[in-house]
């Protein structure tokens, strides 16, 4: 079956399957091939076939902050199309570098993952990551962010059984 790439809309890139995380319910722990990082090239490879693309999804397995050249990976697929684009983070490696890399590129959307309200709760699941210091750089993210309109934010949360949905930070 031939495909026409002129209708697809939205497109899921991995920038990188790194991810310093061992959630329990992530099915990273299946994934059989090596770990690495997008080359521009497969970005140019990718995009020059895809001009209508109007969303990007900038994450699957790996933690796409992890990328050194993750604004420019964003510019090189501007070069191609005009889409939005979304990323979803967990939020560990919220560091002054890498919220400067958010805020700095074109990201329309940024999805933080807080699986759990309370330190036991998030350690759990975000293994082994610390819940007050995620805290501490999403609340310093939010901070630097000030009221730029983008990224918009959204506080994602994995309904596992013990999440209380009304005291979310």
């Amino acid at each position: 079956m031939q495909y026409d790439t002129n209708d697809i809309n939205s497109v899921q890139v991995e920038f990188t399957n790194v991810c310093a995380l061992k959630c329990p319910m992530c099915p990273r722990k299946y994934m059989t091939r090596p770990l690495g990082y997008i080359e521009k090239k497969t970005i140019d490879k990718m995009f020059q076939y895809l001009p209508n693309v109007k969303h990007v999804w900038l994450h699957h397995f790996g933690e796409s902050l992890y990328h050194r050249d993750f604004v420019s990976l964003i510019d090189r697929i501007r070069e191609y199309c005009k889409p939005r684009f979304s990323l979803s983070t967990n939020g560990t490696i919220f560091t002054e570098e890498n919220i400067n890399k958010v805020l700095n590129s074109d990201i329309d959307r940024l999805y933080v993952c807080l699986d759990g309200n309370t330190p036991e709760e998030y350690e759990k699941y975000r293994y082994p990551a610390k819940f007050k210091k995620v805290k501490e750089s999403f609340v310093n993210f939010l901070e630097t962010k000030g009221n730029k309109d983008k990224p918009y934010v959204e506080i994602q949360v994995i309904d596992f059984p013990k999440t209380d949905k009304n005291s979310i930070l």
